[in-house]
């Protein structure tokens, strides 16, 4: 690989459960990590919403950047992110959690940029 290449990647694809998972994806040393998507589907077909929390650099209320609540009794039972600023460079990470359940499912994509 060279400087500036990039390379699709998908980093990760799970349930969600209540407990932040700190650093689901983490920046690494030689790359540059931009998040593109991260798709959030409700599995259940449930009637009761959730809400999912997206973290930056830790887990702490203060690290919050993001809540997305979705609503299944209105229609809504997945949604897809995508005008994202979000990169992470070595010591950076991201962290997502549900608020009751484990029945999200989560999918993350994007590109590796290399740096050296």
């Amino acid at each position: 690989m060279a400087i500036g290449d990039m390379t699709p990647k998908e980093w990760l694809q799970k349930a969600l459960t209540t407990t932040a998972t700190d650093s689901a994806v983490a920046g690494e040393a030689d790359v540059r990590k931009y998040i593109t998507s991260i798709t959030l589907n409700l599995q259940t077909g449930g009637v009761t919403g959730r809400t999912i929390t997206v973290y930056k650099n830790g887990t702490d209320a203060s690290n919050e950047i993001l809540n997305v609540y979705l609503n299944p009794t209105n229609g809504v039972a997945y949604h897809v992110l995508t005008e994202l600023p979000f990169f992470l460079e070595v010591g950076q990470s991201i962290s997502f959690k549900v608020d009751v359940g484990t029945d999200i499912n989560i999918l993350v994509n994007g590109v590796e940029e290399e740096l050296v």
